[in-house]
């Protein structure tokens, strides 16, 4: 896990603009387009393969000479005088420019060591740092020194390999851990290789990244309200926003749906009712008959609903009205039909 974020570090750290800009923010245009120029040689020269395995196969490389450029971990004696590879910073963005992961041990005296203990091992850490052991372990290539100004020394370059390669490292380190937990980079790595590997886009995988160390939160503060709102609220009030369009959208198409039936079945009942009815002398007075017969579908105003739901009631007692003197009517024919048919027989 760890390989791959320092790689990672180094490779962002390589795309920055001068050699003397600061590391990119990882939400940076620069981050952005370093990932994307990454993929890009995944996939035009490389493998998903050979990323998702570059400790393995660079190993491998290194040992059979079957490769033109290698990026790995340097040790010194790793490389030797019989080997096909010489040693050279990584190429950057641009000429001049490029990004070396700095990588070691940390030496420290533990906080509750024994008095009769401390002073000695003070002093082993004071010989183990003098500038006389380290130009030993150089000379007898055993280590890289973080003491760069041994490598401007003849004596030391004369008898070393890839000394120009020490001299001007541009060093970097990897992201700092803030809660120290295993989870940070096993995230971080995943944000990652979801970009890598799969649909993830640049920008998201970068964001996601940065947000690993960073705590979010809201201040009640107006001061503060008014000059930031949060990327999530903004969200939160389109989402509602849209929820509202939609259900007014709904809540009008109904109503209107409603009217439009309501006015169809309020034409058929008036053209029928005016058609059947000795009150249509009086509609001629306020409504153009001719003119809703050519258009039914024409709206009508509430006024004329009002005005329709009343006809409609007078209808049917006109109706009734109407049926009621048939009925008299008949039975006094009948009466007087036989009241003529007995006055014949007598």
């Amino acid at each position: 896990v760890v390989n791959g974020i320092g790689s990672i570090t180094g490779f962002l750290y390589s795309c920055r603009e001068t050699v003397d800009s600061p590391f990119p923010e990882l939400t940076s245009e620069t981050a952005v387009k370093c990932l994307e120029l990454l993929k890009r040689i995944k996939n035009e020269i490389g493998s998903d393969e050979i990323f998702s395995n570059i400790v393995d196969y660079a190993t491998m490389k290194i040992f059979d000479g079957g490769a033109l450029f290698i990026k790995f971990y340097y040790m010194p004696g790793f490389i030797d005088e019989h080997s096909p590879y010489i040693i050279s910073n990584m190429p950057g963005i641009k000429k001049g420019i490029s990004g070396t992961i700095l990588v070691g041990y940390n030496i420290g005296i533990i906080n509750t060591i024994d008095e009769k203990k401390l002073l000695p091992a003070i002093e082993a850490i004071k010989f183990m740092t003098s500038k006389e052991m380290q130009k030993d372990l150089v000379l007898k290539e055993s280590i890289v020194s973080g003491m760069t100004s041994l490598y401007n020394e003849e004596e030391i370059c004369n008898n070393i390999q890839f000394c120009d390669f020490y001299k001007n490292p541009q060093l970097t380190l990897k992201p700092k851990n803030v809660f120290n937990s295993d989870e940070y980079y096993e995230r971080f790595l995943s944000y990652f290789y979801d970009f890598l590997f799969r649909n993830e886009s640049a920008s998201k995988a970068l964001k996601k990244i940065d947000d690993l160390n960073k705590i979010y939160h809201i201040s009640i503060n107006t001061k503060e309200i008014s000059n930031y709102i949060p990327k999530f609220m903004i969200q939160e009030i389109l989402i509602l926003a849209i929820a509202l369009l939609n259900f007014i959208t709904l809540f009008i198409s109904r109503l209107f749906l409603s009217i439009f039936v309501e006015e169809d079945e309020n034409s058929k009942l008036f053209e029928n009712f005016s058609l059947t009815t000795a009150q249509t002398m009086i509609m001629e007075n306020s409504i153009n008959i001719s003119e809703a017969n050519k258009d039914k579908n024409r709206k009508v105003s509430a006024i004329n609903n009002l005005f329709l739901k009343i006809l409609e009631y007078h209808k049917r007692n006109y109706t009734f009205t109407e049926t009621v003197i048939i009925n008299t009517t008949n039975n006094n024919n009948n009466i007087s039909e036989h009241i003529s048919k007995t006055i014949s027989i007598g």
